[in-house]
């Protein structure tokens, strides 16, 4: 028998690849990774309230994202002649299931432009805002959170070499 260690150095590689190939694909047939679909929705605004059915939200074709029999839609509720507040609202099988219109709720004007939905329990909006008011504004939901804070205007500075 001739003996090589670069020849039992190869087997021993080829025999653990053999071995992590299958183990990779025993565990993908035992346990599969679902594909992870995010649903997203960029639109213009539109205007709706909590009290309008999805017939009446979904005929102003704006932003939805849907997984299902669930649809959910954003844009904003008109509350007086200058200001408009960000709505987001969730149907199940046409019933609404619930509705967000608190968001903000300042005399500033927000809206709401787009859904990003990974069909379970993340859900992102993309509103905007014309300016920062006191009371219940967006900060609520920034500050500590994925975003360090809302409305704050950076100080300009300038250089100059001495």
């Amino acid at each position: 028998m001739i003996y090589s260690p670069k020849l039992q150095n190869y087997l021993t590689y080829f025999s653990l690849s053999v071995v992590l190939i299958a183990d990779l694909l025993i565990t993908q047939k035992a346990f599969p990774v679902p594909a992870q679909t995010i649903n997203s929705s960029i639109g213009n605004g539109v205007t709706f309230s909590c009290n309008d059915s999805e017939a009446t939200i979904k005929a102003k074709n704006g932003p939805k994202v849907s997984n299902g029999n669930t649809s959910i839609y954003i844009g904003y509720q008109q509350v007086s002649s200058n200001n408009k507040n960000p709505v987001t609202i969730r149907f199940n099988n046409g019933i609404k299931t619930w509705c967000r219109s608190d968001y903000e709720t300042t005399n500033d004007d927000g809206t709401g432009y787009g859904l990003f939905w990974d069909g379970g329990n993340v859900l992102y909006g993309v509103y905007s805002s014309t300016g920062s008011q006191t009371g219940n504004d967006f900060r609520r939901f920034a500050t500590g959170r994925w975003l360090s804070s809302y409305g704050r205007r950076a100080k300009s500075r300038s250089y100059s070499p001495d």
